[in-house]
């Protein structure tokens, strides 16, 4: 029994791994794009406005809220 709770405590790491990988990369894809859109217009970013926390938030609640309903399935 003590494998098997194991081996799902990995997998729920490793999914929650890829998440916040993807959030990452669209972090990256923002910052990117208020980089060239103050540099085309001439305007200096600030740390505040190059990097916003709404996609690593949003990752956060959409993986736990998932693991939520999935465990809830599993308990019944």
């Amino acid at each position: 029994m003590n494998h098997v709770k194991n081996k799902w405590i990995r997998s729920v790491a490793n999914l929650l791994q890829d998440q916040f990988g993807l959030a990452l990369v669209r972090l990256e894809n923002i910052v990117r794009g208020t980089i060239c859109g103050a540099i085309t217009h001439k305007l200096i970013p600030t740390p505040r406005n190059l990097v916003p926390s709404t996609p690593l938030t949003t990752t956060c609640e959409s993986f736990f809220w998932i693991t939520t309903i999935i465990s809830s399935f599993g308990s019944n």
